[in-house]
């Protein structure tokens, strides 16, 4: 029996590195959205570490006030794939699930996120949770994928052609000082 955390690992012969130049996808940008709007974030810093394919993050408040953070975004890229390539996104339950292409994503079965349980995204955008890939051709597939749900919700808002790779911190606070270990992505 292998769990679904092995097969994650187990991706790393096709690591998304090859789909953008290292430079891009390693020193790619990234933000911190407030639970407060005009909250500052500045002193909030987001410390991403590649060990191989896999990128270990990590986050700390440099500040003296505590903040409350809605969301991370761990990346913040610009697809480079045709608006053909082939998608497929997990829902939330995994009970929604997404395919199609990047440019025509389809609902595949009846009990979608944004319709069924109302679970917000951005405007114009797709969510995917946990994991999605996309695949140029039958021979080349890049995955996307959180390797670790310890604490916080991973996700990812597809509009084409932007991708955010982003984590859900749900209002938490973050106090002066204090550090905290994010999720693993592949």
């Amino acid at each position: 029996m292998i769990s679904r955390r092995q097969i994650l690992q187990l991706a790393l012969v096709s690591p998304i590195l090859a789909a953008w130049p290292q430079k891009s996808l390693l020193d790619g940008p990234t933000s911190i959205i407030p639970s407060i709007d005009g909250a500052d974030v500045s002193l909030i810093k987001i410390d991403r570490r590649w060990n191989g394919s896999i990128c270990q993050s990590q986050i700390k408040n440099h500040g003296r006030d505590a903040v409350k953070i809605k969301e991370i975004v761990l990346f913040d890229l610009k697809l480079s794939f045709a608006p053909s390539t082939k998608l497929y996104g997990e829902g939330f339950q995994m009970l929604s699930q997404t395919g199609g292409t990047l440019g025509g994503p389809t609902d595949l079965g009846n009990y979608t996120d944004a319709k069924h349980y109302k679970l917000p995204a951005p405007p114009n955008s797709k969510a995917f949770y946990g994991m999605m890939m996309l695949s140029p051709s039958a021979r080349d597939h890049h995955l996307f994928a959180f390797t670790t749900c310890r604490r916080f919700m991973g996700q990812f808002y597809l509009n084409h052609p932007s991708l955010q790779v982003v984590l859900d911190i749900e209002g938490r606070e973050l106090r002066p000082g204090e550090q905290w270990q994010l999720e693993s992505f592949t």
